[in-house]
């Protein structure tokens, strides 16, 4: 019987760490976009911010934004809005490289956090996922995306890099 009890606590603590893993993932993604979350950009942000003041290894920010995006939803409806956000947020992941991180910052503003002090290198990634945006267009849609970019180096706290981010966008 003791063995039998054995194998039945395993068996739970597995369906456990599953459910954790579940739960962890249900947190950390933006259900519409299968990309990062506000709260798991925020807490990336933070701990790149922190890595940066302790070890001074540099990164860098870009905001995205889809361009004109409430004629998308007026034009075509919600449901069609939510599959170009879906469809921009897969490009925009798939164009940056293993070590960067990407989410959803809200509406229909995205964030990369790249592992790079370059400006230069930060540009050229800018510029690949704009050209990415043009090539495949979302949904068969002609879609834009505007780019901010800021080197956390230039900055002396998270939140100037992320308000000149935001200003460059613009």
């Amino acid at each position: 019987r003791a063995y039998g009890d054995y194998g039945e606590v395993v068996n739970r603590n597995q369906q456990l760490l599953r459910e954790t893993r579940r739960l962890r993932e249900a947190a950390t993604t933006d259900a519409l976009t299968n990309v990062m979350n506000r709260r798991a950009l925020d807490a990336a942000l933070a701990s790149s911010w922190d890595s940066y003041d302790r070890e001074g290894r540099a990164f860098g920010v870009i905001m995205c934004d889809v361009d004109h995006f409430k004629r998308v939803n007026d034009s075509l409806g919600h449901a069609a809005g939510d599959e170009v956000l879906a469809e921009v947020a897969r490009v925009l992941h798939k164009g940056l490289r293993g070590g960067d991180l990407f989410g959803r910052w809200g509406g229909e503003e995205f964030i990369a956090i790249v592992d790079t002090g370059s400006e230069t290198t930060l540009g050229d990634v800018a510029e690949r996922l704009r050209s990415l945006i043009s090539r495949e267009r979302p949904c068969g849609i002609d879609v834009t995306v505007s780019f901010g970019a800021a080197v956390s180096k230039r900055f002396a706290t998270l939140g100037d890099l992320l308000v000149s981010a935001d200003r460059a966008l613009y």
